[in-house]
């Protein structure tokens, strides 16, 4: 399954459930952010064989990496606690 399907079926999971729930407006947000995020998704998907630059990521440490993904998840974590917490 590619990322660009994947994306769309999460959206349009979200959308079902928000106008289950009567919140159109996050439908219509949910909507543009999806438009932009394939859009996006397939300007890097095209751009990537061109630019081959893959051979660049042998000089970042595995320790940079391992740090740049533990701050990022905790901070989608952080984020999202709002919306568990209420």
């Amino acid at each position: 399954m590619s990322p660009l399907t994947s994306l769309r079926n999460v959206v349009v999971v979200v959308g079902e459930g928000a106008v289950a729930r009567g919140q159109g407006a996050v439908v219509e947000e949910a909507s543009r952010g999806a438009v932009v995020a394939l859009c996006f998704l397939s300007i890097v998907g095209k751009e990537r064989p061109v630019h081959r630059l893959g051979w660049l990521i042998r000089f970042i440490s595995h320790s940079v990496i391992s740090g740049f993904t533990t701050t990022s998840a905790i901070v989608i974590g952080l984020s999202q606690a709002k919306y568990f917490l209420g």
